[in-house]
């Protein structure tokens, strides 16, 4: 065995900074999700987002400002997000709605997408996506779990568990796949504010930052607490599958 002869402090510095080379490659990617860095600017181009009749959203279809979100529930940042965005729904109020779509980067993330989608049905996924988001820690290992929350919820459980194995629904999640990835969705949260990608869980001022110029706005926007609860379901036709499918990417509307 070989012996360090150096002096105990040389052979702890140089473990340190040994550490600390091999960690940082690996605390980039999270560290680009925090909202300590600076808000970019407003992108000049902008994606031609497709919002299909079935994607949740809230708030009046002809709000001149959308966001699309694409995110799952295993992310703890996806999580982080939802704060946010009830803060912009304060403040922005019918000026914004949002659109919730998915992009799985966890494979184990699929089955609650697809049971959010299947609460949807019944006009309960905002419930079912919040107590998702507050359940986020026993997840992976309690995967049953959405059947408990659909009785707790009041939902027609056997109808419920028809869809979450459904084709119809897995077609929905599929086509949330394949629309991040044609517009280049590759890490979650992405939101897309009338198509243009604020990547990560940013603070609600950076996304202030956005819809303030989006919308012309002189003075920026205040965003007092508290957070108001979450809304009552869209009424049937908003963001169901008998709704119709467009794309947002206007700079001023959608």
């Amino acid at each position: 065995m070989l012996h360090d002869t150096r002096p105990k402090f040389a052979r702890f510095l140089a473990s340190a900074l040994l550490l600390a080379a091999f960690a940082l490659p690996f605390a980039g990617p999270a560290a680009a999700q925090e909202n300590g860095s600076a808000a970019p600017a407003l992108p000049e181009e902008s994606s031609d987002v497709s919002i299909p009749g079935w994607s949740p959203r809230l708030l009046p279809a002809y709000a001149p400002v959308t966001l699309v979100v694409f995110g799952e529930y295993l992310c703890p940042f996806c999580e982080r997000l939802g704060p946010v965005l009830r803060q912009l729904r304060a403040a922005y109020g019918e000026k914004i709605r949002i659109v919730y779509r998915y992009r799985i980067v966890h494979a184990d993330a699929e089955i609650y997408s697809l049971a959010a989608l299947a609460a949807h049905k019944q006009g309960k996924f905002w419930a079912f996506h919040a107590a998702l988001f507050e359940n986020q820690s026993l997840l992976r290992e309690r995967p049953q779990f959405i059947y408990r929350l659909a009785q707790r919820l009041g939902l027609d459980v056997d109808q419920f568990r028809t869809d979450v194995n459904s084709e119809a629904i897995r077609k929905q999640l599929e086509g949330d796949q394949a629309e991040a990835e044609r517009i280049g969705v590759n890490g979650v949260p992405a939101t897309f504010v009338n198509g243009r990608e604020m990547s990560g869980a940013r603070s609600v001022e950076d996304f202030g930052a956005w819809i303030d110029e989006l919308l012309r706005l002189d003075t920026p926007t205040d965003f007092t607490p508290p957070e108001p609860p979450e809304p009552a379901e869209p009424p049937a036709g908003e963001g169901t599958e008998g709704g119709t499918p467009e794309t947002v990417g206007s700079p001023y509307a959608d």
